[in-house]
């Protein structure tokens, strides 16, 4: 075992966790703040815990500035900006920093200590009102951060500036100014965050609306001026806060106390402590769901104080002496436990809403059953008569959306009674609530269902009917994880909670025999023949006797905790900390010999696990043919499309879903063709279509393309050079629904891979490979055909069209643009740095008064800026971007296989693409002595006319006679017409075999290498 010693800062580093939360960039559900109607609405993100963190970091910094300067400024304000790749925050007119050196160490300013030392605070006294304490604070935002700036100016003319870089290990001096004149007392940080640590590009504009909700709820919490990107918010209170959460004016609200307000958004609970949005509630929430409880004065019987929560909209801004939280990422306020939130219990119950709830829960359980049996208010549940009433004899069904939930009231209709069935039909995949802490709307409308989390329960039981496909799989195992998460004692319980219907995927008829089969690799093992087929691509599409023969109870599988080991297989499956576990948990396949005895363990295993794989296939390009799954479906379509003139975009998806059985939306493949079609700097080295239209450009990275009714393509002339059609005899079939679709993968003589380069992120596993010159990895392949030697410089990352420098290291690829620092003229981006995005950087510039301004003179494909009156540095255009090369990653069918290095690709993929050859030139040899045998029999009956052997006319027995003793065919007679009896036609079928023996001898003496080399150089012919 291996123990290490780590310093802090390398400690937030690695185990970023435990400072900031997760760093991935998993979809989770946030509130936003839109742009065009200033509403708080809650939509699906990807934007990483931990970069969130960053920005409440450096804005809590600003918050508590603020508040430590409430009484003494009236002018204080903060301003925000944020761009692509930065976040600048500034409070102005606040308390400020000092400006001298720390008491403590007299060989460092007091703003170094704050912002570039670990574990120092002003906030370690006992009697503080603020955020911070612990010592990291906005210290995280320069740790994770390439570069790190702070400005301070102290209101009379000294400013102070220092910059850190590369998370913090490089502190540059400090320089100092000094400005005439009266000035504004500020303090401003800008930090770039090292985004490859949180595999995004950049900030998108969803992450901006998420930030902007932060800088209005500053505005609430500090009762001062906030800017975010130049909007003002101010003025803000707790009403018109809570009215951005609404479409209506909210009239039913009531302040109930000093930074408290009550409305009726059921569920809906938004709290602050000392300018920190408590996202997961606290003790502060308690103490206020305690009064109410009191308020309500219920008597009658015992009240859950998740019911009084649950029946109001609360909002609680509040003021802690010593605030303790969970955690650095302080979502949750855990001390001190003597919290006040005294109400105005007399305006409070005068108010109409109030007394309607409490009649609600006075009302409720009683008798001890009468609450829970009343019907929900829940959209699309359609409630069971005894939920509530008789909840162990009651099943709540969980449908795949609505299409599902019609099978499952037929079956109750056909198999029970309404009485003991509910079904809810839910929208979208269940969120992997494992380590994502936001909540999701699908999911809080079950638990309200289901009685959760405060009961009783209404049901006794949980069924999921999903698709026996795999995203079926995937829909189940998600459901499962929540429930395992949540509510882990309902799946210890006996009989288990929550369970699920296993239904066919292909039903096999013969006569009366019927044969189901609920995998399509269960299907094919058994081979049948003479059977009638029928695929059930979902419930949807079950008729009425396929619901009488499949729901049945016996045919519920429960799922049941058993075991520590089904405990650590949900974890592996889910939980972002097991990569190397979930990796290895796909590489390597359960024996069926040693099946896990648990329903858990078992379907997470064998059937979860195939769902995983298909992610790679889907994902993960090929390493035989350098395509995604998509992308095989759109080409493969497009080659046996009977309109070889452009066809629209829209026409060739809908072609491609057809007959291919592609499985989601045509707008998908749509995007795909779109993004095939593309040949700008940084798209494709090599496109497969001729856009005729607009594929989109360089300036927005494609996603300015035409929509794909207006865009029309056809395939490029040179596509068939670069999949030979005389392979198509070898290409691996596919079949999928019991029909042949396109092939497992495609033949191209060289690895698009390397060409086009590749990226994608599948369970377990992500690829990123440079793309490479065409014409390079030709003239590379003919060497290792020919066992030449190979030059390392032969083979190296290109991206076509970019005449900025690639730099290539051993485990990564630098690329940087162009920049005449005499002139300021920038002529080149890095790869991925769209002409959009650098102007938005510009612009963000000016406002920091770095630019006065810029003129652009880019074109579609070619960068050209010219920026004046600046003083600005280099390092602030970002003009290099880095690319790993750590994870070279290719499928091989649903396997992912690591190479070590480019040429490793190209050497691998040569060799494994020669043996091709062989077959090929089998097959043309026996295609042309096939040939050359059928025409020399037909010579043989032509000349047996000619000479009178075979008669012409006669009588039909005389006939047959001759063509048997000449051991001529009826079908050989038949095709030879009168001209073929003429010398001159004789003479031309004769000179027709003698060329086909030509053709045999040249291709018997060439050797597989020749024919490869030949395709390669018509290749290259066609793309020079």
């Amino acid at each position: 075992m291996e123990y290490r010693r780590l310093d802090h800062r390398t400690h937030v580093l690695e185990v970023p966790d435990t400072y900031i939360g997760s760093i991935e960039p998993y979809p989770r559900k946030e509130w936003l703040l839109l742009v065009d109607n200033n509403k708080i609405v809650s939509q699906t993100v990807d934007l990483p815990n931990g970069l969130e963190r960053l920005f409440i970091e450096s804005l809590s910094n600003a918050v508590d500035d603020l508040n430590r300067a409430a009484a003494s400024s009236s002018t204080a304000s903060i301003h925000v900006h944020c761009g692509s790749s930065f976040i600048q925050v500034e409070n102005r007119e606040g308390k400020g920093i000092p400006l001298e050196k720390w008491e403590g160490d007299s060989s460092i300013y007091v703003p170094e200590l704050i912002f570039g030392e670990l574990l120092t605070s002003s906030n370690y006294t006992e009697e503080r009102y603020f955020s911070g304490r612990n010592g990291f604070g906005v210290k995280l935002c320069n740790i994770f951060s390439s570069e790190f700036k702070v400005r301070i100016s102290d209101g009379k003319g000294v400013i102070y500036e220092q910059t850190w870089q590369n998370n913090m290990t490089q502190k540059n001096p400090i320089q100092w100014s000094r400005i005439s004149g009266k000035t504004e007392r500020s303090v401003q940080i800008t930090f770039y965050p090292e985004f490859q640590r949180f595999k995004r590009q950049g900030f998108s504009e969803t992450d901006l609306s998420v930030f902007r909700r932060h800088v209005l709820e500053a505005s609430l919490v500090t009762q001062k001026p906030c800017f975010f990107n130049g909007t003002e918010f101010s003025g803000t209170t707790l009403l018109s806060y809570a009215e951005r959460y609404v479409d209506y004016p909210l009239t039913t609200s009531i302040e109930a106390g000093n930074g408290i307000l009550l409305t009726d958004q059921v569920g809906l609970c938004v709290s602050f402590v000392n300018g920190i949005r408590t996202v997961n509630d606290g003790v502060h929430v308690d103490s206020l769901v305690k009064e109410l409880k009191t308020a309500l004065n219920i008597t009658t019987k015992k009240v859950f104080s998740t019911a009084v929560k649950a029946k109001f909209g609360l909002f609680l801004n509040c003021k802690v002496k010593n605030p303790k939280f969970n955690s650095q990422t302080k979502e949750r306020l855990v001390g001190p436990s003597d919290i006040e939130t005294p109400l105005r219990t007399k305006e409070l119950r005068s108010w109409p809403y109030f007394t309607e709830v409490k009649a609600s829960l006075e009302q409720s359980k009683v008798p001890k059953t009468a609450a829970a049996s009343h019907k929900l208010q829940i959209k699309d549940l359609d409630d069971a008569n005894w939920a509530g009433k008789y909840p162990e004899k009651c099943t709540l069904l969980l449908t795949e959306g609505k299409s599902a939930m019609s099978y499952a009231m037929k079956a109750i209709s056909f198999h029970s009674t309404r009485d003991k069935y509910g079904v809810f039909p839910l929208r979208g995949k269940v969120l992997n609530v494992v380590d994502d802490k936001s909540t999701n709307r699908e999911i809080g409308l079950v638990e309200k269902a289901l009685g959760l989390p405060q009961g009783p329960l209404r049901y006794g039981r949980v069924i999921v009917l999903a698709d026996s496909d795999l995203d079926g799989k995937h829909i189940l195992a998600l459901i499962l994880n929540w429930f395992a998460t949540k509510y882990p004692h309902l799946l210890k319980r006996t009989p288990s909670f929550l369970g699920f219907l296993r239904t066919p995927i292909v039903k096999a008829t013969k006569g009366h025999e019927k044969k189901n089969f609920y995998s399509e690799e269960e299907f094919r093992r058994c081979e049948l023949r003479g059977y009638k087929v029928r695929y059930l691509k979902g419930l949807g599409s079950s008729s009425d006797q396929d619901i009488r023969e499949d729901f049945s109870e016996d045919r519920f599988e429960f799922f049941s905790i058993s075991n520590d080991q089904d405990v650590r297989i949900i974890e592996e499956a889910f939980r972002k900390t097991q990569v190397a576990a979930r990796k290895d948990w796909i590489l390597n396949s359960i024996s069926t010999e040693s099946r896990p005895d648990s329903v858990i363990s078992r379907f997470i295993q064998e059937e979860l696990v195939e769902y995983s794989k298909e992610t790679i296939s889907r994902s993960i390009p090929s390493f035989f043919d350098g395509l995604k799954e998509s992308q095989r479906k759109v080409l493969w379509s497009s080659f046996h499309f009977a309109d070889k003139t452009a066809v629209k975009v829209a026409q060739l998806s809908a072609h491609a879903a057809k007959i291919t059985h592609y499985k989601h939306g045509e707008g998908c493949l749509s995007d795909v063709i779109t993004r095939l079609a593309q040949d700008f700097v940084g798209s494709n080295n090599l496109s497969f279509f001729e856009p005729h239209g607009q594929p989109g450009s360089r300036y927005s990275g494609g996603t300015d393309a035409a929509s794909d009714r207006y865009l029309y393509v056809k395939l490029k002339k040179v596509v068939p050079y670069i999949f030979p059609a005389e392979d198509d005899f070898q290409l691996p079939s596919k079949v999928e629904d019991g029909e042949e679709v396109e092939p497992e993968h495609l033949l191209p003589i060289i690895p698009l891979a390397l060409v086009n380069g590749a990226s994608g992120i599948a369970t377990g596993f992500k690829t990123w490979i440079p793309p490479h010159d065409p014409l390079a990895v030709i003239e590379v392949t003919k060497k290792l055909l020919l066992s030449q030697p190979i030059e390392p410089g032969e083979l190296l990352p290109k991206w076509l069209g970019f005449v900025g420098k690639i730099v290539v290291h051993p485990e990564y690829v630098d690329t940087y643009g162009i920049i005449n620092e005499a002139t300021m003229t920038v002529k080149e981006l890095p790869i991925g740095f769209w002409t959009s995005s650098f102007r938005e950087l510009l612009d963000q510039l000016i406002a920091d008064k770095k630019l006065s301004n810029y003129v652009n003179h880019s074109k579609h494909n070619t960068i050209h800026f010219e920026l004046q009156n600046l003083c600005v540095s280099v390092d602030d255009l970002h003009l290099k971007k880095r690319w790993s090369l750590k994870n070279l990653y290719l499928s091989q069918g649903k396997t992912p296989r690591q190479f070590n290095s480019c040429f490793h690709i190209l050497s691998q993929f040569v060799q494994w693409r020669r043996s091709f050859y062989e077959s090929r030139k089998q097959k043309m040899v026996k295609d042309i002595e096939d040939k050359q045998k059928k025409e020399k029999e037909r010579i043989r009956a032509i000349q047996a006319v000619l000479e009178g052997h075979l008669p012409f006319r006669g009588e039909k027995r005389d006939i047959e006679k001759a063509l048997t003793k000449l051991k001529i065919t009826r079908e050989q007679l038949k095709e030879i017409s009168m001209d073929d009896l003429f010398e001159d036609k004789v003479q031309e079928s004769i000179s027709k075999v003698n060329k086909l023996q030509q053709d045999l001898e040249i291709l018997s003496a060439k050797t597989p290498n020749e024919m490869y080399l030949e395709d390669l150089e018509k290749l290259k012919v066609h793309l020079q």
